[in-house]
């Protein structure tokens, strides 16, 4: 058709055409100015959250069927498959829980152990570094993009959606949300010991404006591409309502650091999920699964290494200045700069993957195709020798 400049609509936007004319609003505006701190002690926090957490679940279980819950054994996971449970038992509906990984990653010994507990069924994935290497390209074809930490998070939850739609799964839910909505990333207290409460809130409300296209949009593109519809309960609008109400002083009490999200862990324990997992310290997914280390080693047997992107001059702000996480936006300036930052040779192979599975648009391929004529000439004159 000739189009040029194609943008998507982001998640809650409609667009108007008039004539020649073309205006995106938002469907349903909302601000954090909406928002007034009225709950100010943590029984009421725990109180209203238990309320809605709880109607946000039980409508999104079908009456017949069943349904799948990813587990990582965090928090997290761990409330959401705990009420899933207890809700889908009253319509007689059973739950099959899924977790993927590399072996003896984090998330699978905690997923396992909290899962026997609970008593319900569990299909997990320990994918070795060959199985992460073919899944790279299949993410990448699904969620529409090559970003490292897209696709580093994206991989196990890939391989967790595919079991469940093996299993004729239909709804899985998602324990996405609650790091936005309660403060549980690592930086936050550093944050209000540099920002304060008020930029602590600012940066929690930000994060959480930008929730679809960091993480929502890629989990809801990989569920789509089995045919399963992801759900995400602790995103409904009245719980949203209730923790955007509920004041940051409560939620990551002390800016010298603890674990943050005190009221969403006091929740988890009050309904019975054991100490072990609703205080296990956060780990992003990508860790957890240990996806993260691995993608270093993947990119290396493949001939991408810091020398090769140091001598042809490549990084990755030279293909896409975006930055799709708020780690890699603004959490590495708070401590941990090289767990976050994004390791320019693993992108590197990220883009040519891309490049290889025909998955980038002309633009994109000729700026990939500059650097892998310098890489050519790299590896010639490395011949030499």
């Amino acid at each position: 058709m000739g189009l040029r400049n194609v943008k998507p609509l982001r998640a809650g936007m409609f667009a108007t055409f008039e004539g020649d004319t073309i205006t995106v609003s938002q469907a349903l505006p909302i601000s954090s100015e909406d928002f007034e701190i009225g709950i100010k002690d943590s029984d009421s926090a725990i109180d209203a959250y238990r309320k809605v957490l709880y109607s946000a679940i039980e409508k999104r279980i079908p009456n017949t069927g069943r349904v799948g819950v990813l587990v990582s054994g965090g928090v997290d996971s761990c409330l959401i498959a705990k009420l899933v449970s207890e809700l889908a038992a009253e319509k007689g509906v059973e739950v099959i829980t899924y977790t993927a990984g590399l072996a003896n990653a984090p998330d699978i010994d905690y997923a396992e152990s909290f899962v026997h507990d609970l008593g319900l069924r569990h299909r997990v994935r320990k994918l070795s570094i060959d199985e992460v290497e073919a899944y790279i390209p299949k993410v990448i074809r699904a969620i529409e993009e090559r970003d490292f930490i897209q696709i580093e998070a994206g991989i196990g939850v890939y391989a967790a959606v595919e079991m469940a739609s093996q299993d004729g799964i239909k709804i899985i839910f998602s324990g996405q949300g609650p790091d936005e909505l309660w403060g549980g990333y690592s930086w936050y207290p550093k944050v209000i010991a540099e920002e304060g409460y008020q930029g602590f809130q600012q940066r929690i409300w930000s994060d959480l404006e930008r929730g679809d296209i960091e993480t929502l949009d890629r989990e809801n593109k990989i569920a789509m591409a089995h045919g399963v519809e992801m759900v995400f309960p602790y995103l409904d609008m009245e719980v949203i309502k209730v923790a955007m109400s509920t004041s940051p002083r409560l939620k990551v009490s002390s800016k010298n650091g603890d674990i943050g999200k005190l009221p969403h862990r006091a929740l988890a324990e009050a309904v019975g999920v054991p100490e072990t997992y609703a205080n296990r310290p956060k780990d992003a997914t990508q860790h957890g699964t240990g996806i993260h280390n691995i993608l270093d080693k993947i990119a290396q047997r493949n001939g991408f290494t810091p020398e090769l992107v140091e001598d042809i001059g490549y990084t990755s702000q030279q293909i896409t200045k975006e930055r799709l996480g708020s780690s890699s936006r603004y959490g590495y300036l708070f401590g941990e700069e090289e767990l976050w930052t994004i390791p320019s040779h693993i992108q590197l192979f990220l883009d040519v993957t891309a490049y290889d599975n025909s998955l980038l648009n002309e633009q994109q391929r000729a700026r990939i195709e500059q650097f892998l004529q310098k890489a050519e000439l790299h590896y010639e004159n490395l011949s030499q020798f």
